[in-house]
């Protein structure tokens, strides 16, 4: 697991919010707080009916990303933003055999914005492996993008 902040935190909320910087990720869960509390599900409600089974679990961020936004939109900027963000199966298991879920995760607080990484893995076994693929992807991806972090 590694935590790090981003530098510029306007042109990262432009990018998140503005942007299809983070649309492939599917999003596990949302809590804002501005003048209330908002809680928001990733888990999807639809159902493949040809086979009877979820095609996905979580939406992405694409889909979620317009509602988000029309909630923090206003004269009052939000005092906290969560975002648990996630790997589809299927680019978890590309990354890595044991992979069962990787995680990003930020928080947006005091104007500061902090992510953290985690993963989940099918079989318990004590080699890190895992843990530095997928903070070697998020290092590279938020570089590709031009996120400063320290």
């Amino acid at each position: 697991m590694i935590t790090f902040s981003i530098d510029d935190v306007k042109i990262f909320m432009n990018a998140l919010f503005k942007q299809e910087t983070f649309d492939k990720f599917e999003v596990r869960g949302v809590e804002i707080s501005s003048f209330t509390k908002f809680n928001i599900s990733g888990n999807l409600n639809t159902v493949n009916s040809e086979k009877n089974e979820p095609k996905r679990n979580y939406c992405t961020w694409e889909q979620l990303r317009p509602y988000v936004l029309n909630i923090i939109k206003g004269n009052e900027k939000p005092s906290y933003i969560k975002i648990i963000f996630s790997l589809s199966v299927e680019e978890s298991l590309n990354l890595h055999s044991n992979a069962s879920a990787l995680f990003l995760n930020m928080h947006f607080a005091n104007d500061t914005i902090t992510f953290t990484t985690g993963t989940a893995q099918k079989e318990f076994v004590l080699d890190k492996s895992l843990d530095y693929v997928w903070e070697d992807y998020i290092k590279k991806f938020f570089n590709a993008n031009g996120f400063v972090s320290t």
